[in-house]
């Protein structure tokens, strides 16, 4: 038995001295790590507010003021600031190829908006409170931390607007689609502790190196 052992350690450490198992092991996880949390770290060094047009073909700006008021209270949505433009149901968007072609748009439509200085553009278009999908169109499509923003804001507003059409009276909305914080704490023998992230952040690391 302890020639057996004596041969695992030998082996172990013949390929603990590898460069292969180095670059295996500790580079290509810290490498995979890095590019993980680099959009984040890009994401939240972003000065001032991100702005964003709102191209509105719904005809009611209730379902606008409605995101607007998710996001301001929403803290990854807080430094998003929209801005509504009204454009006709008959307008076809899909035409709309290019930023210039956009702002052209915007330009005639509403030229008491400024056209420039947008880092993106959202598309409440007819049938949003059916089937049609909303559209967001940016220069940074890698910006999850905006696209997470207007997607739940988007979804909680669409809601409250159905229950609306729907008639479905003597009850609060805003109580109704009010988020749940889920409160998490670690159990163990020493008792109860706040759970900070510290052991999602353990077992993401521990899986690279699985």
């Amino acid at each position: 038995m302890g020639k057996i052992l004596i041969i695992i350690k030998r082996e172990y450490m013949q390929r603990v001295r590898t460069r292969g198992f180095l670059i295996g092991t500790i580079l290509t996880p810290a490498l995979l790590l890095a590019f993980s949390l680099l959009p984040v770290l890009l994401a939240s060094r972003e000065s001032g507010p991100r702005k964003i047009a709102v191209l509105d073909q719904t005809g009611d700006s209730g379902l606008f003021s409605s995101i607007r008021d998710k996001l301001k209270g929403d803290k990854m949505g807080g430094s998003i600031a929209l801005t509504r433009v009204g454009v006709p149901p008959d307008e076809d968007l899909n035409l709309l190829k290019t930023k210039q072609d956009i702002d052209g748009l915007m330009d005639r439509l509403a030229s008491d908006h400024q056209t420039e200085g947008y880092n993106g553009y959202l598309a409440l278009r007819p049938g949003i409170l059916e089937k049609t999908p909303p559209q967001y169109l940016s220069e940074n499509p890698s910006d999850f931390i905006t696209k997470a923003a207007l997607t739940e804001a988007i979804h909680a507003s669409l809601v409250k607007q159905r229950l609306v059409q729907a008639k479905v009276v003597g009850v609060n909305y805003d109580d109704l689609m009010a988020p749940v914080d889920l409160e998490t704490k670690k159990i163990g023998a020493e008792g109860v502790t706040e759970e900070k992230g510290q052991t999602f952040g353990l077992a993401f690391v521990m899986l690279f190196f699985i």
